[in-house]
Order: structure tokens, then sequence, then C-alpha cells
């Protein structure tokens, strides 16, 4: 849905890149952060409409940041990405409330359908 700010929290780079130039295309407006510490005080200071979670980052990994965005903002739509698949991976998003899981690398048409029902609009 054009409009809506996405949160992309995640410590590769060329991923930022990636999904900005995808995604701004789209009408999203694009929010960056590099770890998962700077994600949460994003989040703190901004309305956010939905939020790109990477695993394996350095500091607070994806699990934490999703069980803290959980317990502050328990309705904001999570998509879990990670590189790192298994089956405990995608168990454990799950059980913490992760709205969806995608696996790197991925398509960025699939992503954006995605988010589309992420954010509850129809396709």
């Amino acid at each position: 849905m054009p409009g809506n700010r996405i949160l992309i929290i995640d410590d590769e780079l060329e991923m930022h890149w990636a999904l900005e130039k995808g995604l701004a295309q789209e009408g999203y407006h694009i929010v960056k952060a590099d770890n998962g510490e700077d994600g949460l005080r994003i989040l703190s200071e901004e309305n956010i409409s939905v939020v790109l979670l990477d695993y394996k980052m350095p500091g607070m990994t994806g699990l934490e940041v999703l069980e803290e965005i959980r317990q502050r903002w328990p309705e904001l739509p999570v998509i879990f990405m990670t590189g790192y698949n298994s089956i405990t991976t995608a168990t454990d998003s799950m059980a913490k409330g992760t709205t969806a899981y995608v696996s790197k690398p991925f398509r960025l048409d699939d992503l954006k359908v995605t988010l589309r029902r992420a954010l509850g609009s129809e396709l």
C-alpha cells in the first residue's frame, strides 16, 4: 500500500539498498537500521507500518528484536528474513509472533506480495 513506512532492520547494506530501490518504486517510504538497537529506537520515535527484520545481526539477534517488538508493539506486522534457513529458525520466529517468514535470497515480487498481505491489502 503506497505511503506505508517500512523499517528494514538488517546489517547488510546491500540488502538495504536493494530493498529500498525495489520498494520505493511501489510508493513505500523506507527507513533503515543496521542493528536491532537502532531499529527499536526508530520504532519508538517514528510511525512504522511494517518491519522487515533480519535474523543474524551483531548485537541483538532478530529473535531478540522480535521479542521486544511483540512486547512493545504487539500489533505491528514483522516479516522475518533469513539466509540461515532451518525448521528451528522458522518455528522459533513464528512462535515469537512473526507475521511472515521469508528465506534469503528471495524474489522481490514475492516479498511485495508478502508485504501487501502483512499490511492487510488485497492483491
